[in-house]
């Protein structure tokens, strides 16, 4: 009885840090000439309860499954740092630089440690509380513009952001562009839409979730959301087709990263320049990326600028802009050049695979087929919004990456871990069988 309060007090703790870091977390404080979010710290909570939790009761299996997924979360986060090391050395590169990508991989790390100690204490009920924390953190800002500007004005602004998908948004749906936690509830969408959230049990969760990130709606993020549930749906239809399985992923990983290359050199070389040229909207997107132009080349013999050379330079050209000289700043909104700019051809290439195939290709193998279609759907979700947006560091999305792959199907998991754990213990405590030459 004891115990079970305890783990109630735990439950407790980790939902309200949840709820508090979808509020707060994208304040932040000075440290160390940086601006901090408060997220670091808030999952750092998250990671010191669930080690507590394990100090005092450890449970093996849980630890096991969580460790054997946690690690794969955590390559794409420290492959930059390692690269970047190499390029910061041989191009003595500013120290602010190096501080900036030290701290923006430590999101993305801190993220995926904090949803691993959520997982151990809430176990498959992780995601679903991560997503009314959510929830949670968007509806304060929908009631607060709500009541600013009267519902007549919230609603006659959201029909009009509908209807032209996108193409208007008026002054209170502006107020509620929240990127953040709108791609992150679009990765729940398209769960819901593949039949990997119960959605049958969970109408209103799924209304409630439709409902906010229509109100921060994203054009990319709603092919996003398609093209990731289709994929879903599709993988479902051919699970018991194997080898077709098999092949498809392996096709569909190769043309990604190709594609993913092509895609940076097309931006090179002024595809965006070209659909200004005929009179086609790119929404600024020509103008940034010649922006960034001078500083990289499409080149294997290119090695990138480091990781956290981006938002350094963005930050340099907002000062300017600040200071009254002429400069536009921009960040990149496209993650596989943000990618190619830091990390070069190379390193590019491999953060691309660690990103997206190693996550899928680990996830079959080692989770079981289901937890690998749920791992290639949120992985699609993420791999067309890298083409418009920079969401690979919102620490919203990263957290519900790691929060859904860690716990899907995680008390199933864990009760096949503790029955292997013991069968090799019954292995290893048996005696040693004497042949029938004799014994000692």
């Amino acid at each position: 009885m004891e115990e079970k309060r305890n783990n109630n007090a735990l439950c407790a703790v980790l939902a309200i840090l949840m709820i508090v870091d979808c509020n707060f977390g994208e304040r932040t404080f000075p440290l160390g000439g940086l601006e901090v979010y408060w997220h670091l710290p808030l999952m750092g909570a998250m990671v010191a309860v669930g080690a507590a939790a394990f100090l005092a009761s450890p449970d093996l299996p849980r630890g096991a499954v969580i460790w054997e997924n946690l690690w794969v979360l955590l390559v794409p986060a420290l492959f930059p740092i390692v690269w970047s090391l190499m390029v910061w050395i041989a191009g003595q590169a500013d120290l602010v630089v190096i501080r900036r990508g030290i701290v923006s991989m430590g999101y993305q790390l801190a993220a995926a440690a904090g949803m691993a100690a959520a997982v151990y204490i809430l176990a498959d009920r992780a995601a679903l509380v991560w997503l009314i924390a959510l929830l949670a953190g968007n509806f304060p800002v929908i009631i607060r513009a709500m009541a600013a500007n009267g519902p007549g004005a919230f609603f006659s602004d959201f029909l009009t952001l509908l209807v032209t998908f996108a193409g208007e948004t008026g002054p209170v749906m502006r107020l509620l562009e929240i990127n953040d936690i709108t791609y992150s509830l679009g990765m729940f969408l398209a769960l819901f839409l593949a039949g990997r959230f119960a959605l049958g049990k969970r109408r209103m969760l799924f209304l409630l979730t439709l409902f906010c990130f229509l109100t921060g709606l994203k054009r990319i993020a709603v092919f996003a959301v398609l093209a990731a549930a289709a994929a879903g749906l599709f993988f479902t239809a051919i699970r018991r087709m194997r080898d077709l399985e098999s092949w498809l992923l392996k096709l569909l990983g190769t043309v990604f990263l190709l594609g993913a290359l092509a895609y940076v050199g097309a931006v090179y070389y002024g595809v965006y320049d070209y659909l200004e040229s005929i009179g086609f909207d790119t929404n600024a997107r020509a103008q940034i990326y010649g922006l960034y132009h001078p500083y990289y080349r499409f080149s294997p013999a290119f090695l990138g600028n480091g990781t956290g050379w981006v938002d350094n330079m963005f930050r340099v050209w907002l000062d300017r802009a600040a200071a009254g000289e002429d400069i536009q700043a921009y960040h990149t909104h496209n993650d596989y050049l943000r990618g190619f700019i830091e990390l070069g051809m190379i390193g590019a290439l491999l953060w691309y695979y660690f990103r997206f195939n190693f996550q899928v290709s680990r996830a079959f193998r080692t989770q079981g087929q289901e937890n690998g279609i749920v791992s290639l759907i949120l992985v699609v979700y993420l791999a067309v919004n890298y083409m418009t947006d920079p969401i690979s560091t919102m620490e919203y999305v990263n957290a519900t990456f790691a929060v859904v792959l860690l716990s899907y199907r995680f008390g199933e998991r864990t009760k096949k871990e503790a029955a292997r754990m013991r069968e090799e213990n019954r292995r290893l405590s048996e005696p040693a069988s004497i042949g029938p030459g004799g014994g000692a």
